[in-house]
């Protein structure tokens, strides 16, 4: 495992300390960072490929993601194990945030498109009782 430079270590720091950020402002810090004003995407991608080789141990990573509803790519850190200590990130079970994300309106989610298919199975068997108790929980949250 080589060591990672401080431009790596900024580059990380400016990603954890503002939360995951559209493709084109984590492009443009990287730009700063690395004084490369070409459109290298190697040269991006390699940088990503080190940090996260070196964050693999702590079982971590840089990642990019898209938005599901507008297709927007995001930039953030990604804990890739699904442990005891990143389950304390929320105390919702997968059914409650699929009830709270069906009961919410967000522009162009799942109720706006009609997509029936993509509801977790676990929401599937969520009682009335149990939409009942998540509800006064969101409520009182």
């Amino acid at each position: 495992m080589s060591s990672l430079s401080w431009r790596h270590h900024t580059l990380i720091q400016s990603l954890l300390s503002r939360g995951p950020l559209k493709e084109s402002e984590f492009r443009s810090i990287f730009t700063k960072i690395t004084a490369n004003r070409s459109d290298n995407d190697r040269l991006f991608h390699d940088y990503l490929k080190k940090i996260n080789s070196c964050l693999a141990y702590v079982q971590f990573e840089l990642r990019a993601f898209r938005n599901q509803y507008d297709g927007t790519v995001y930039y953030g850190g990604v804990n890739n194990v699904a442990d005891e200590q990143s389950k304390l990130g929320t105390k919702y079970t997968v059914p409650q945030i699929a009830f709270y994300k069906g009961i919410v309106p967000n522009g162009g989610g799942p109720e706006s498109q009609g997509v029936s298919s993509q509801v977790p199975a676990a929401f599937r068997n969520f009682s009335l009782s149990q939409k009942e108790r998540t509800l006064d929980e969101l409520v009182r949250d």
